[in-house]
């Protein structure tokens, strides 16, 4: 199965797995992700490391399973997830990020590997497997 962004993947020289082996081809699932108004703007559902590169942020030294995880999208299984998650940044990262909006949709079954959603933060990462127009899947539903 090839990954959409495995050249991204190799490119950060990781001694780790990447993805995890624990993560799974997906099923259907409803999911929220921070994105910029509007919806068919080209930064909205890239992984992280290529979001930061095209606004020209910093690189910045990380731990692997970080660099790793920042080759995947990520997202929220709840809009009230989501937005406290954002919340919880504090005011001057929230502006670095530049996210203005959160959109709600539906992954559907097969599009990738994906991490158990967290317990309490309901967080997971999705590795692409295949490519999809999100922004059929995806509308706005909220302003951060």
């Amino acid at each position: 199965m090839q990954l959409r962004y495995k050249s991204l993947i190799n490119s950060q020289k990781l001694t780790i797995t990447c993805p995890p082996e624990n993560y799974k081809l997906n099923d259907e699932i409803e999911a929220v992700r921070w994105v910029i108004n509007p919806i068919e703007d080209d930064l909205n559902f890239l992984p992280n490391h290529l979001y930061d590169l095209k606004r020209g942020a910093q690189v910045r030294a990380m731990p692997e399973n970080i660099k790793c995880g920042y080759c995947s999208l990520s997202f929220h299984t709840s809009i009230d997830a989501s937005t406290v998650a954002f919340h919880s940044l504090s005011s001057n990262l929230q502006q670095k990020l530049g996210y203005t909006h959160i959109a709600h949709g539906t992954i559907e079954k097969g599009t990738g590997l994906m991490s158990e959603p967290h317990p309490i933060s309901k967080h997971f990462e999705l590795f692409e497997i295949k490519e999809i127009v999100w922004m059929n899947n995806f509308v706005i539903t909220n302003s951060l």
